[in-house]
């Protein structure tokens, strides 16, 4: 297709800190079954956190974008970034003519839509996960 329009919004990538990176490491050691241990309560060995971070590099700046959804009525939700990398973070909804219609908290951020005005995300229970499905605020309806 070709481009209908471009969105833009002042907001500023973040830069990448000493949290990114540990969360970053982190979230790999996860994922790979890393090793089980104690530092500083997060379950990974501090030595295995330093050899994961000495050999990455990592961008200046997070992105601005984390995730996007379109609902059925062509809103676009556009979620940023959170305070440490893989947290998310706030929801910005925007009409499908760019008109900006509000932010909503990171806790809201649907990743399914209903014609109906319902709309499912996933939330965390510790390592679960589990499937939440919640009617949307009257406005965004």
């Amino acid at each position: 297709g070709r481009v209908q329009r471009v969105l833009r919004r002042a907001v500023a990538p973040r830069p990448v800190g000493d949290a990114d990176r540990r969360a970053y490491a982190e979230a790999r050691a996860r994922a790979s079954g890393g090793a089980q241990g104690v530092a500083g309560g997060n379950g990974v060995p501090a030595a295995a956190l330093q050899a994961q971070l000495a050999g990455r590099e990592f961008a200046a700046v997070l992105p601005v974008v984390q995730r996007l959804a379109v609902d059925p009525k062509g809103r676009i939700w556009i979620q940023r970034p959170g305070p440490v990398w893989g947290g998310p973070g706030p929801v910005d909804v925007v009409a499908a003519d760019g008109a900006y219609l509000g932010t909503l908290r990171s806790d809201d951020a649907p990743r399914a839509f209903s014609p109906g005005g319902l709309a499912a995300s996933i939330a965390r229970d510790g390592d679960v996960q589990r499937v939440v499905v919640r009617r949307l605020p009257a406005p965004l309806r």
